[in-house]
C-alpha cells in the first residue's frame, strides 16, 4: 500500500487525527503522526512483508505482524538537541526535514517527556544570555555544540549532558546553578568536551559537573542504572516484550550458554539469565562495558558476564566457542559486516537471533545466510519502537539447516 492509497483509506474511513506537534511538517522526526495509530501498524506490516518476501518462507510472511507501542507518546528515554543559529540568534532543537544542516528551534516534543523540552527551554535560555555563540558546522569555530537528555519514564528522573566545542568551567558552572533553580526535576549534569569538526555528539572527555552519575530505571524486575551516554533502547515498555518474546521463542531449557554480540549494557543477557546457564556480552564500547558490570553486580547476575572486544575483529575471539547453543545479534543500522559473517561460519551450529532498527538491512543480512545455506528463519516479528515515524524494529530467530 502506498501513502496515497494510505491517505486514501484514511479519507474513507474519516479518521484522520490532527497532528498534535507545532513542529509537525517540518521536523524530521514525525511523519506519521497526523496519520491514525492503527494506520501506521497496517503500512508499516505491508512495508515490511514486502521487503521481506523474497529471503523469509512464506508461512513467515503470512504471519509477520507489528506488535503496537503501549506508549505512543512519551515514549523515548533519550534526545540529543543541536545548537546552531540563524539571524544571529542561537536556535536549539532538531533538524529540518530534508535540510539536515538547518535546524528547528524546538518548543517541544511529543515523543520524550514533558520535563525534557523544560529542561531544553533552561538550557537555551542560559545559552543564549552568555553570548557565546553556537558551534559553527562549516567555520568550525564557536561554543555550544549538543545538549543529550535521558529521562526515566516511569519515575521521571533525568540527567542532561551539556557538550561544548571549547572548555569553559567558569561558564559550564553558571549553567549547572541556573538548572538546579529552573529544574529541580533534573538529577546530574555533565559536560564533555566535542573538539572535533564531525557533526556528531562523540566527546573526548566528559565529567559529572553536580548530581548523581546516573539515574536508575526498572526493567524486567531489574535495576538498570543509566548514565549520559549508556546505550539502551530508547521505548522500553516495547523493549521488554521484545526480550520476552525472544526469550519464549527460544524456548529456553535453562541449559543454554549463550553469547551476545553487540551486548550494549547487558540488558538481553540480564533479561535472560534466570533462563539460561550463562550468558556472555560482547561489547566495544567501554562506557557501555563499565554500566554493564554495575548493572551485574547491581541485580547479583552470577551466570551473566560481559568483556569489551570488537565485534567485528572476533575472528580470533578472546573467549571460547565450545558449547554456545544461542548466539544473540543486535548490530548498529548498517547490519552485520561480512567480518562478522567470517565469525559465525566458524562458530559450531546454534540458533541465532537478529535484532534490528532496520528491516532493509536485515533483509540483506537474510539473504546472506540464505546463500551461505547453513541457516534459516523460524520465526519473525516486528514491533513498534517508534510511533508516528516509519521506523520499526525487527526480531529474527534462524536455526541451523
Amino acid at each position: 500500500m502506498s501513502y496515497s492509497e494510505l491517505n486514501g483509506k484514511m479519507d474513507q474511513e474519516n479518521r484522520q487525527s490532527a497532528a498534535r506537534c507545532p513542529h509537525f511538517g517540518t521536523c524530521g522526526g514525525c511523519r506519521t503522526q497526523d496519520i491514525p495509530y492503527h494506520l501506521q501498524l497496517e503500512q508499516k506490516r505491508s512495508d515490511l512483508r514486502e521487503l521481506s518476501a523474497p529471503v523469509v518462507p512464506p508461512d513467515l510472511l503470512e504471519t509477520l505482524d507489528v506488535y503496537p507501542s503501549p506508549i505512543l507518546w512519551e515514549y523515548r528515554n533519550r534526545m540529543e538537541f543541536t545548537f546552531s543559529s540563524r539571524d544571529d540568534r542561537l536556535v536549539l532543537g532538531l533538524h529540518r526535514r530534508g535540510k539536515y544542516w538547518d535546524l528547528i528551534d524546538l518548543e517541544e516534543c511529543h515523543l520524550c517527556p514533558s520535563e525534557f523540552s523544560r529542561i531544553l527551554w533552561a538550557v537555551r535560555e542560559f545559552a543564549r544570555d552568555s553570548g557565546l555563540p553556537a558551534y559553527h558546522k562549516n567555520r568550525h569555530d564557536g561554543f555550544w555544540r549538543y545538549l543529550l537528555i535521558r529521562g526515566t519514564c516511569a519515575t521521571r528522573r533525568f540527567l542532561a549532558d551539556i557538550m561544548t566545542a571549547e572548555e569553559n568551567m567558569q561558564v559550564i558552572a553558571g549553567l549547572a546553578k541556573h538548572l538546579t533553580q529552573s529544574c529541580p526535576e533534573l538529577r546530574g549534569l555533565y559536560w564533555s568536551y566535542v573538539p572535533g569538526v564531525a557533526d556528531v555528539a562523540a566527546p573526548l572527555r566528559s565529567e559529572l559537573v553536580f548530581g548523581q552519575p546516573f539515574i536508575t530505571e526498572r526493567f524486567l524486575g531489574l535495576e538498570a542504572p543509566i548514565y549520559s551516554r549508556t546505550f539502551m533502547q530508547p521505548n522500553l515498555t516495547v523493549a521488554a516484550t521484545i526480550y520476552e518474546t525472544l526469550a519464549d521463542a527460544l524456548n529456553l531449557s535453562g541449559q543454554e550458554r549463550v553469547l551476545d554480540l553487540y551486548c550494549g549494557m547487558g540488558l538481553i543477557g540480564g533479561s535472560l539469565s534466570d533462563r539460561v546457564a550463562e550468558a556472555l556480552g560482547i561489547e566495544i564500547d567501554p562506557v557501555n562495558v563499565e554500566t554493564a558490570h554495575e548493572f551485574i553486580r547491581r541485580n547479583g547476575l552470577g551466570n551473566v558476564r560481559v568483556m569489551q572486544s570488537d565485534v567485528a575483529s572476533v575472528q580470533r575471539p578472546p573467549f571460547d566457542l565450545r558449547g554456545k547453543d544461542v548466539i544473540i545479534l543486535d548490530p548498529p543500522r548498517a547490519g552485520l559486516s561480512r567480518q562478522v559473517f567470517a565469525f559465525l561460519d566458524a562458530c559450531p551450529p546454534c540458533r541465532i537471533a537478529c535484532l534490528s532498527c532496520n528491516p532493509k538491512a536485515l533483509a540483506d543480512n537474510l539473504a546472506r545466510f540464505a546463500d551461505a545455506g547453513r541457516y534459516r528463519p523460524f520465526f519473525l516479528k516486528a514491533f513498534d519502537m517508534f510511533p508516528h515515524t516509519p521506523h520499526v524494529e525487527v526480531l529474527a530467530l534462524l536455526e541451523p539447516v
